[in-house]
């Protein structure tokens, strides 16, 4: 905070664009409006940045890196893309769908509601078994596609727990049973009321 920061209204995308003192330095800005400012907290220099900077405006070290397609990533091991994608899919059904988790359904504020689905099954880490065993016994004991187990073991990973079934407590315990064969670790839970919605 308080570094000195520089605006450039002919390179930056917007006002709030800037480039700290050492790129601005290694970057060519003759003939453009430029103002000295001081970086606030968790200001951070927009440089390199195609989105926020004209590429003509980049510094010496950054010149060249700004398009995304020019990033090396061959290294990168083969499923990433299938982890990202997933990632991702999840992320924006996540979003999509909050406004649904703060629904209440018009039978459950009239206390008659039909519950059909008032259970979920959970699976736990138990940092023992792998991704493909996981998968592999999503897909044979619960049904479920390859990329819903790669989902589902991603969020167990990440979360420590996963719902991978909803429904009536019979259902979901059956699954959990199963899963215990494999000492696989997991629990049926209740649905908190205000989740359970029918057709609306």
């Amino acid at each position: 905070p308080g570094e000195p920061a520089y605006q450039c209204s002919t390179c930056g995308v917007d006002p709030t664009c800037i480039q700290c003192a050492s790129c601005f330095r290694r970057a060519d800005h003759t003939g453009h409006d430029v103002k000295m400012t001081h970086a606030g907290g968790g200001g951070i220099c927009d440089c390199g940045d195609s989105s926020s900077w004209a590429s003509e405006g980049f510094c010496s070290q950054h010149r060249g890196h700004g398009d995304v397609d020019a990033v090396d990533t061959s290294w990168l091991p083969s499923h990433t893309v299938i982890i990202f994608e997933t990632l991702l899919d999840d992320t924006i059904k996540s979003i999509l769908q909050l406004d649904d988790h703060f629904m209440v359904d018009k039978e459950i504020l009239a206390g008659t509601p039909k519950l059909h689905h008032t259970h979920v099954g959970l699976l736990y880490n138990d940092n023992v078994h792998s991704f493909n065993d996981i998968i592999t016994l999503l897909r044979s004991i619960a049904g479920l596609p390859e990329r819903c187990g790669l989902n589902v073991a991603l969020k167990v990973d990440y979360y420590q727990r996963a719902v991978f079934a909803v429904g009536p407590e019979s259902h979901c315990q059956t699954y959990i049973n199963e899963f215990s064969d494999y000492d696989v670790g997991g629990a049926v839970d209740r649905v908190p009321n205000v989740l359970l919605t029918e057709d609306r």
